[in-house]
Parts: structure tokens; C-alpha cells; sequence
């Protein structure tokens, strides 16, 4: 085995030559089978080409053939974790911090897995192992005021965060964070320019500000063309949407770029004179702005928050085609649900709830339950719980425009934290949302209603991972309604 063969690909992989790296690689193996740093070696490679499965056996074997080496343990653990494999991956992380106890990094992953667990004591204490050993590691420092947070310790959780700033000014992606935890605590002030770090973060690497030579700063305005674009999921764009009448309101003229599915609802939102799609160009303008940007050119605070609804509006011939959808109803109310998000959230196994376990609401009250569910979520109404009647007419929800029209004939809907419970909110609809632990910034703490939706009325997770609960206080509040 040549040695010179291991460094070409090394330079390969880091070059990001991935497929030429792993040729190498496989080549070696084909003499060297049990060669443990080249089996770790391709699985780097395969890891980073997101052929997770093949990395992951590639980990296997080289862990196999040497156990004790805790890089090799460390990297099959982050693969694991990738495929959200948590239990794997933090047992794989514990022999790792076993097999190197003074280093760092080793508890630091200890600490994410039991985050990502949602185990926030013991993240905690691996956190705390690891500062102990290195107090100047910054990014344990920013995982450790998550955690801290998490547990309601919000003046330890800031000030952690805030050292984690101060060990590294120039590093974007511990000011985002710091900012959705200020944002969190309903510090708008110091939160929105914080928030304009996001372009330096991880998240956003390879983006920057679009046309930033004409990027809006909040100056005057009246009589220019503003191009505002998305940046964020589509629940995003309906929120913030609401600020675009407030720039036609200073003499502004929107050119709205948004996702598809939202065109037909936002084109009639006041102030917006052309909406394009992800991918047009836009036409001439004046001024550009990002639309998370919006809150701090308008200097928003909680108490100056736009948050008259209904802002956006069903299009009245959609209304009435619905109307022949729904049959009389005698008396019973009608009730909207959604219980899963987008897959590819990172967020995504903390919001979202099995279908199964909103039966318990159907017990509870004499209710007619409609699909609002699209995405791979909606394959649980294949099979729902014994008894539990749902409606399901989503195959007719070709947009948020036609969501909309549906959403008209229902009398509440109930969702977990997704974009149909920012539409209903935005229609002025009575919308129940189911918040995990961690929540969303704009769901703010210790409170049941949201200053950004008046109609929205919040249900809180108390204990990372329980549903049932909050699904039985749910219940308890429908009888109340619907008496």
C-alpha cells in the first residue's frame, strides 16, 4: 500500500474531489480490506458526498477492526446522528468520551447528543466537562446556553451565550443564535441586529444579501420600487408578509419574490404591485430587502408588532367552490388539523406528532375533523386510529390560496408549528398551535397567545417528547368550546 496513494486522496477529499478520492480509496481496499484508517478515511469521504448508509457501514468496519480508537468512534456517531440514529449515535459518542476523557470535543458531541435526545441536564454536564477542560471553546459555550434555556435558567443561558460572542466577535453563526435567544426573550431591540448575522452563519453559507449595493435600510422610500425577497421556509414568508402593506403605507412600491405555492394568496396582500417566483428575474428596481430584514427597518418591538388580521384574504370564488364541498354541518363544528411538518426541517422530530394520537380529541367533543396535511405526512390518513373519523379533501389543495378557501368553511384549525398555522393565524382564524419545548423565537416563553396572531392561542409542551399531555389539554379545551 502506498502511502503516497492515502495523500493524493487527502487532497482530493479536501479539494472536494470526492468521487476521485473515494476511487482511490476503494482501490486500496481491494488489497487491503482491513485497513481501518482507509475504511474511516472513505467513510469522510462517503459522509460528505451525503451517501449516509455507505459511510456509516464504512465507520462500522473500521470500528470493528480497531474499537478503541475514538475518532473513528466520534465520526460513525455524527453519521448516525445525521439520520437522526440519536440512541446509536450518543452510545457511540459515551465510548468515545470514555476512550479519550480529556478531550474536549469528545464530551462536546456527548453533550449535542443528549441535546438532540432531549435531554437537557445531561447535555448540560457534558457541556461543562468540556469547558472545564477548554474554558476558551466558544462553540461549547453556545451549546451550553441552548441547553440552559431549554431548563428555564434563561439568565445563566444569556450570559453563557453572550461569552460565547465575546470569545469569537467575529463568528456569524454564535450571533444567530444569540439573536433567536434574544428574540426568544422578546429582546426585539437587540434582537433584530442581531439577526442580520444570519448571512455569516452555516446556515447561509454560499448566500449573501441579493443586490446588496441597493439594500434597504430602513431610509425613505416614497415613490421607489422595494424588491423584497424570501430567504425562509414558506411559514416565514406568510409572516412577514405582513409588513409589505407598511412599505406601500411610506410610498413604496413591492416587487414580491415568493415561492409558488404562495403566489395566488399574496398577490392581492395591499402594497404589492408584482409578484415573480423563485428563479425570475425581477424587474427594474430601486431598493432590495431580505424579508426577515423588514422587522428592523420598521425598528419592530413587542409592542409595535403589525398585527392586524386578517392580512391576507381567500379569494371569494375559491370560498364559494368550497362551499360545495362541506355538507350541512347540523350544529357540529368543523375542525382543521395538521400534525407533521417538512421532513428536511432540521426541527422537524421535536414539532411533529403522529396522526394517531389526535384521536383523543375526537372523544372528547362532537366534531367533524378535516385533513389540512400535505407532504409525506398525509400518508397517516391511510391509517387512522380506531374510531377516528377524518375528512380528507387535501387532494384539491393545489396552494395556499385554495388552503385558504378551505380554511373559510372551517371553525378552528389545529396544527402543530407549521405554515398552515401561520395562514390561519394571518387569515384571522381561530388556530390552535402545538409548540414543543425550544420553541420557535416568535413563539416568545410563558405565554399562551402570540402578540404577532391574535386569533392563535398556543399549547406549550412542558416535558421534551410528550404529546399526550398537551393532545389531553387540547381535548379538555375543545369540550369547552364546543359545549
Amino acid at each position: 500500500m502506498a502511502i503516497v496513494d492515502i495523500d493524493q486522496a487527502m487532497r482530493l477529499y479536501r479539494s472536494g474531489k470526492f468521487t476521485e478520492a473515494e476511487s482511490i480509496y476503494r482501490a486500496i481496499l481491494k488489497d487491503h480490506p482491513e485497513n481501518s484508517n482507509v475504511l474511516h478515511l472513505l467513510g469522510m469521504v462517503l459522509k460528505d458526498h451525503d451517501r449516509l448508509d455507505e459511510a456509516i457501514a464504512a465507520f462500522q468496519q473500521a470500528v470493528q477492526l480497531e474499537p478503541r480508537n475514538p475518532q473513528y468512534r466520534t465520526n460513525l456517531a455524527n453519521a448516525l446522528k445525521s439520520q437522526n440514529r440519536l440512541d446509536e449515535a450518543v452510545n457511540e459518542f459515551r465510548e468515545a468520551a470514555s476512550l479519550a476523557p480529556e478531550v474536549p470535543l469528545v464530551h462536546y458531541n456527548l453533550g449535542a447528543g443528549f441535546a438532540g435526545q432531549g435531554k437537557p441536564h445531561e447535555a448540560i454536564a457534558e457541556y461543562r466537562h468540556a469547558l472545564r477542560l477548554q474554558p476558551d471553546y466558544a462553540a461549547a459555550w453556545h451549546n451550553l446556553g441552548h441547553a440552559l434555556m431549554g431548563i428555564g435558567d434563561r439568565d445563566g443561558a444569556m450570559q453563557a451565550l453572550a461569552h460565547g460572542v465575546r470569545l469569537q466577535p467575529g463568528e456569524g453563526e454564535l450571533h444567530w443564535n444569540y439573536a433567536w435567544n434574544l428574540l426568544l426573550l422578546g429582546d426585539y431591540t437587540n434582537g433584530w441586529r442581531e439577526f442580520e448575522w444570519r448571512w455569516k452563519s452555516s446556515t447561509y453559507r454560499g448566500l449573501k444579501k441579493r443586490f446588496e449595493s441597493l439594500h434597504w435600510n430602513g431610509q425613505e422610500i416614497s415613490g421607489k420600487k422595494i424588491f423584497v425577497y424570501f430567504e425562509g421556509g414558506m411559514g416565514d414568508t406568510i409572516h412577514f408578509a405582513r409588513y409589505l402593506p407598511l412599505i406601500a403605507a411610506r410610498g413604496g412600491k413591492v416587487i414580491l419574490e415568493c415561492q409558488p405555492p404562495l403566489a395566488p394568496l399574496l398577490r392581492n396582500l395591499a402594497g404589492v404591485e408584482q409578484i415573480i417566483s423563485a428563479g425570475q428575474a425581477p424587474p427594474p428596481f430601486d431598493l432590495s430587502c431580505p424579508m426577515m430584514s423588514l422587522p428592523l427597518n420598521f425598528k419592530t418591538t413587542l409592542q409595535t408588532i403589525p398585527a392586524e388580521v386578517p392580512y391576507l384574504h381567500a379569494d371569494p370564488e375559491r370560498v364559494s367552490w368550497w362551499a360545495g364541498k362541506f355538507s350541512p354541518n347540523a350544529g357540529r363544528p368543523r375542525i382543521g388539523l395538521v400534525w407533521s411538518g417538512n421532513p428536511d426541517n432540521k426541527n422537524d422530530l421535536k414539532r411533529s406528532i403522529p396522526l394517531a394520537k389526535f384521536a383523543a380529541l375526537s372523544r372528547k367533543t362532537s366534531a367533524d375533523f378535516f385533513s389540512l396535511q400535505l407532504g409525506p405526512g398525509a400518508r397517516q390518513t391511510q391509517s387512522p386510529a380506531s374510531g377516528f373519523q377524518l375528512i380528507d379533501h387535501t387532494a384539491d389543495l393545489r396552494d395556499f390560496g385554495e388552503t385558504a378557501a378551505m380554511m373559510a368553511h372551517l371553525d378552528l384549525v389545529i396544527s402543530v408549528d407549521t405554515s398552515v398555522a401561520h395562514l390561519a393565524g394571518a387569515l384571522g382564524k381561530k388556530v390552535w398551535t402545538l409548540i414543543p419545548t425550544g420553541p420557535d423565537w416568535r413563539w416568545l416563553l410563558d405565554r399562551d397567545d402570540s402578540p404577532w396572531y391574535p386569533t392563535m392561542r398556543l399549547f406549550r409542551q412542558t416535558t421534551a417528547g410528550d404529546w399526550d399531555s398537551v393532545i389531553d389539554r387540547i381535548a379538555e379545551a375543545l369540550a369547552r368550546l364546543f359545549l
